[in-house]
């Protein structure tokens, strides 16, 4: 009677749902952010709220458009998710300057 054999992790799975996770938890963090940002860029390039709206979505849109037309999907979202969450990193690990 020996043990039963224990499956094997699909590692592919185990990495998108990681991303997927630590996405969803950035995904705040980039709102709060986004939105004090988006006063400084009205402010500096003096666009109104329709501007910011354009600029912040429609270029995502058509460059994940492209992406997805190149590499798929599904290849388009686990680079998304890769990107956002370096991004994330990268932002919460940035030193603070006194200006």
């Amino acid at each position: 009677m020996g043990q039963p054999e224990k499956p094997k992790r699909n590692m592919y799975a185990l990495g998108c749902s990681c991303l997927a996770s630590m996405t969803s938890i950035v995904s705040g963090y980039d709102e709060a952010v986004m939105s004090g940002a988006n006063s400084l860029i009205k402010r500096d390039l003096k666009i109104d709220d329709t501007k910011i709206e354009i600029l912040a979505g429609i270029i995502g849109s058509i460059a994940a458009g492209r992406t997805s037309d190149w590499i798929g999907r599904r290849y388009t979202m686990i680079l998304a998710c890769s990107i956002f969450f370096v991004g994330a990193l990268g932002m919460g690990l940035a030193r603070i300057t006194p200006s």
